[in-house]
């Protein structure tokens, strides 16, 4: 007795056909997909954003710690870091509010601001977000120069408070045998003195924000031709899912 087997080569087209028996469906939901996605983000407002960045420059010159007359190690380490949590301060944000004379509330202003420090460089970046994009420029600009104004305040303040308190200290030191601790004393107070014409730590906006050509969002074709992608390879799959069913219903 013979036995006969025979096995059927499917060719590419065997592969294709539950995705080309339903091919008008795919279309249609492609086409409804697609548009859908360009209608919705087309009708969303504009958003820009922008830069600016500031050079941060440590001098010679630190204040001193409390009675011990060393220089703090870490302060032009955290000079950066610092200034960087100063730009998102309401402080700041009610500075670049009064130079814009905008009616949002500071906190608002602070919210559409970014600021961080460049790797491994002494500069910082201060990123501002608006729905115009004159309006992202000025924004960008009036926080770091609220900034440069902040800061040096700031820093003026707790000189003087430094200064008075070593004024104190110079005074408490008496008797013949303190030479050398009030040569000290005063040796501080020399430096401290000194850093209210020459600060610590000074900043300058090295470039301006400049006012975007384009928009960061909404991105309508991008988002559509992403839709459409997602919509052919939805329908393709449902196209293979069906098709057992479909084999089920033609017995």
């Amino acid at each position: 007795m013979t036995t006969t087997t025979t096995t059927e080569q499917l060719t590419l087209r065997d592969y294709l056909r539950p995705a080309w028996r339903r091919r008008w469906a795919i279309l249609a939901l492609v086409v409804v997909a697609t548009g859908a996605a360009y209608a919705y983000y087309h009708s969303r407002p504009a958003r820009y954003s922008t830069s600016t960045e500031l050079y941060v420059r440590s001098s010679s010159v630190s204040i001193p710690s409390s009675g011990g007359g060393t220089p703090n190690p870490q302060a032009a380490e955290r000079g950066v870091l610092d200034l960087a949590t100063l730009a998102g301060s309401l402080a700041v944000a009610t500075l670049a509010k009064r130079e814009l004379r905008s009616p949002a509330e500071p906190h608002t202003l602070a919210r559409e601001v970014e600021a961080a420090p460049v790797a491994s460089a002494d500069f910082l970046t201060i990123t501002a977000h608006a729905g115009s994009a004159a309006g992202a420029a000025a924004l960008a600009n009036a926080f770091a120069r609220a900034l440069v104004t902040a800061q040096g305040a700031a820093a003026r303040t707790q000189v003087r408070a430094a200064v008075a308190q070593t004024e104190r200290e110079l005074a408490a030191v008496r008797g013949p045998q303190s030479a050398s601790q009030r040569a000290s004393v005063q040796q501080q107070l020399q430096q401290l003195r000194l850093l209210l014409v020459v600060p610590a730590l000074t900043i300058a906006q090295v470039s301006p924000a400049r006012a975007p050509e384009v928009p960061d969002s909404p991105r309508p074709l991008r988002n559509a031709l992403f839709a459409l992608g997602l919509a052919l390879l939805l329908g393709v799959v449902l196209a293979y899912a069906l098709e057992p069913w479909r084999a089920i219903a033609s017995r």
